[in-house]
């Protein structure tokens, strides 16, 4: 039975799929962080990990594509290295685009418009007319507005500003309790030991907290509203006629609806026209488009 494989390899972690040639799945493995930025030795060892679980699952010669998008490969810049290392190694023909691209690809179902990535981190991403445009996604220490990462990184600020005033904050106890810390002073020392993948999993309950407290709701509108003027910021690089959808993906988006109802407000305060959906399948679905 000839099947394919897509797989989304991103910060947090790689997910392969294959599917049959009516498009049903047929397998579905899982590994560990996939940023070939961050950690290209580690993130090629487990794609050839999870091909190879499914291959030999289903029969190497029965596979017809694999494509695979990566966080942190155009970045990265060595995408024709990585491509010839992995198609030694297997024996079989790759494609690979950025988990960006392959998340637009799954999210528009090859069509025209705009894609918004906010999970680890975030980015913009669009096509119209043939070409390719990006704002944003230049990584935790540069960009990712909006990211799960900068929530937890602006809550942790704002909580240690108001430290500084004398103050304690509801805000400041769910991040020590989250830190495993009692004191401010020993929440940031644990904070600089912490990776970009802890930190960011403090986001969904600093989200759940937003519903009732104000300092952590003021980081869900903050955070939302940067993520918004870089989807405005792309939109504005359109030419006419502009494509009106506009695909919503990552934890972040599909689980936040305070942080999704914000970013779509201030978008339409520009563009009215934007018709928004939320992505719920997994990006490895892009294969199939």
């Amino acid at each position: 039975m000839k099947y394919r494989i897509g797989i989304d390899s991103g910060g947090t972690h790689i997910v392969a799929s294959s599917f049959d040639e009516q498009g049903q799945l047929l397998k579905q493995v899982t590994a560990g962080p996939g940023n070939i930025f961050l950690d290209q030795t580690g993130t090629i060892r487990r794609l050839l990990e999870v091909i190879n679980e499914l291959t030999a699952a289903l029969g190497k010669a029965d596979c017809t594509r694999i494509l695979i998008g990566i966080a942190g490969l155009e970045t990265n810049g060595n995408v024709h290295e990585v491509t010839s290392e992995l198609q030694k190694q297997l024996q079989l023909k790759v494609e690979l685009v950025s988990d960006a691209q392959l998340a637009l690809i799954n999210g528009l179902h090859g069509q025209d418009g705009t894609l918004v990535i906010a999970g680890t981190g975030s980015i913009v991403y669009g096509t119209c007319q043939g070409q390719s445009y990006r704002f944003g996604g230049w990584g935790n220490l540069l960009d990712d507005a909006g990211s799960a990462y900068k929530i937890a990184a602006a809550a942790t600020q704002i909580a240690l500003r108001q430290y500084d005033q004398g103050k304690e904050t509801t805000l400041g106890s769910l991040l020590l309790q989250l830190t495993k810390t009692a004191t401010m002073p020993a929440l940031v020392k644990k904070y600089y030991q912490l990776s970009r993948e802890e930190i960011a999993a403090f986001a969904k309950e600093i989200a759940v907290l937003a519903a009732s407290d104000h300092l952590a709701e003021q980081v869900i509108t903050q955070q939302a509203a940067a993520l918004a003027v870089e989807v405005v910021g792309l939109l504005e690089r359109y030419p006419q006629p502009m494509p009106k959808l506009l695909a919503l993906s990552g934890s972040v988006l599909t689980n936040n609806q305070q942080f999704r109802v914000t970013l779509l407000r201030q978008i339409k305060q520009t563009y009215p026209q934007i018709q928004a959906h939320i992505v719920t399948d997994n990006n490895s679905c892009g294969v199939l488009y």
